[in-house]
Order: C-alpha cells, then structure tokens, then sequence
C-alpha cells in the first residue's frame, strides 16, 4: 500500500465491482450508451427533422405516438438495415 498523500488511500480495489469485465455488451456497465449516443448524434446531425421527432417524443401523448408508429409502420419499408 502507497503512503496516503492529499487524497485517501485506496485498499486496493475493494471498491470495484466483483463481476470481471468482458467484451460482452450483457455483461459490461456501458452497454449501449455509446453506441445509441453515437448513432442519435449521427441522426441529429443528417436529419434534424428526425432529431425534433425524438426530443419531442417523451412530451408526445401516447395516441400520437401510437399514430406516428403506425404512419412509420404503414409505410412498408424494411427495418432493421
């Protein structure tokens, strides 16, 4: 153990989580973040139209969610791509 300084000593890293750390998105603390954060910045950017739909979409009443879902769904266009 280092000699303590201006900030506490540290045990080790008894304050770390006890579960090891893997490459699998299920099993890491961030899984997810950065890529949704990644690909709305990318939306935002190429389509404002679509960036005002989502900041918009927590204030929106379930009825008009439910019919812009419908209009999206309507449109038969292939998801997942």
């Amino acid at each position: 153990m280092r000699p303590a300084g201006l900030e506490p000593a540290t045990p080790g890293l008894g304050n770390r989580c006890p579960e090891s750390v893997t490459g699998q998105p299920a099993t890491t603390y961030d899984a997810g973040e950065k890529p949704l954060t990644d690909l709305l910045t990318y939306f935002s950017q190429k389509h404002p139209d679509l960036a005002s739909v989502v900041e918009a979409w927590p204030g929106l009443a379930d009825a008009v969610r439910a019919r812009i879902v419908g209009i999206v769904e309507g449109a038969g266009l292939e998801t997942g791509n």
